[in-house]
């Protein structure tokens, strides 16, 4: 009987755990947006709601591709107002720009990188940022989409 509720509190401190790396909200300016994907389990649950964003960025290390979090991430529009900023807690950021010209600055330790992109009326944009970083892909490593691959996957550098 104990070792049943050992399991279930453990599986259930688990899920929290891996629940509260994937965060939400809204900025100021009323832009939505979603950040994590530390688990396999976020990383399905967040590629479902892809079509609600407009901009999605992946950090990723260069040559193995292994997904990267703790990057700082601030979003500026052509009038250089800031309108997104935070650390990432995982490799993915999704957020629903309206259309016009941004520029995303993206800061992992003493590497900073930035990027112009342009969101169309109705469009979609996908980012991957590659970081000098020694992490690599668990051999265990099984996507959680449908065609086996996901976006640092098939852009490594």
């Amino acid at each position: 009987m104990w070792t049943l509720r050992i399991v279930t509190l453990v599986a259930a401190l688990a899920c929290a755990a891996s629940a509260a790396a994937q965060t939400s909200g809204t900025t100021p300016g009323g832009v939505a947006w979603l950040a994590g994907g530390v688990s396999i389990e976020e990383l399905g649950a967040m590629d479902k709601r892809k079509g609600e964003f407009s901009l999605w960025l992946t950090t990723a290390a260069k040559g193995s591709g292994a997904h990267l979090a703790d990057v700082k991430v601030a979003i500026t529009d052509a009038r250089k107002q800031l309108v997104y900023e935070g650390v990432l807690p995982g490799p993915w950021l999704m957020i629903n720009l309206p259309s016009g010209a941004y520029t995303v600055t993206a800061t992992l330790r003493d590497q900073t990188q930035t990027r112009g992109t342009r969101i169309a009326r109705g469009g979609r944009q996908q980012m991957v940022l590659y970081f000098d970083s020694p992490a690599e892909v668990s051999p265990d490593w099984q996507s959680p989409f449908k065609d086996g691959k996901d976006s640092a996957d098939s852009r490594k550098q």
